[in-house]
């Protein structure tokens, strides 16, 4: 290997991602595909690297109450949800981070955010629509977009770890209506 590189390059001893995206290897640390930078299917699959429980639903690998569906995003119903309707907004690209996604991709999750957050209004009525990029949990870059009365709506410590699935059904063929108009 080049000795530049030999122990992590210097970027990654300062906690940054170096330059180089694709193919650098340090000898400390795993190739810039697992930062930040790895494709669902078949590119995660040749490094080796174990895909996000997102990606998982992306592929239909496990259940997933979708709501939307393109060529670069999803939008599925969690499992936990803070409020009723509570949907995530998921690029197929898996990018850990939400800094690190290309400004077409970013443009395309928040404009399909918007769009299910009007949904969400629609068939809510609330009395606003919150939106939260945080991504502490799933290394896969999600929107959260929910319905909202207070700020203590956006308390992840509320989510419902049970809820019925009769009424996530019925959350996810309401919006879905909506979004197929």
């Amino acid at each position: 290997p080049d000795p530049k590189y030999a122990n992590g390059c210097e970027q990654h001893r300062r906690n940054k991602r170096c330059g180089v995206k694709q193919d650098h290897r340090c000898e400390k640390f795993p190739p810039h595909g697992f930062l930040g930078y790895r494709r669902v299917g078949e590119h995660t699959k040749q490094r080796g690297l174990v895909a996000s429980i997102f990606t998982r639903i992306i592929n239909r690998e496990l259940p997933g109450r979708f709501v939307h569906e393109d060529d670069v995003c999803v939008a599925f119903l969690t499992i936990e949800p803070l409020t009723i309707g509570h949907t995530l907004v998921v690029p197929r690209v898996e990018i850990e981070h939400w800094i690190d996604l290309d400004d077409d991709t970013a443009a395309h999750l928040m404009l399909t955010g918007k769009r299910v957050g009007r949904a969400i209004q629609e068939v809510y009525e609330p009395r606003r629509v919150g939106l939260i990029v945080a991504g502490l949990d799933v290394p896969h870059v999600h929107l959260h977009v929910l319905q909202i009365e207070s700020a203590g709506d956006l308390d992840f410590r509320n989510a419902n770890t049970q809820p019925l699935d009769r009424d996530l059904d019925t959350a996810m063929e309401a919006i879905h209506a909506v979004l197929q108009r």
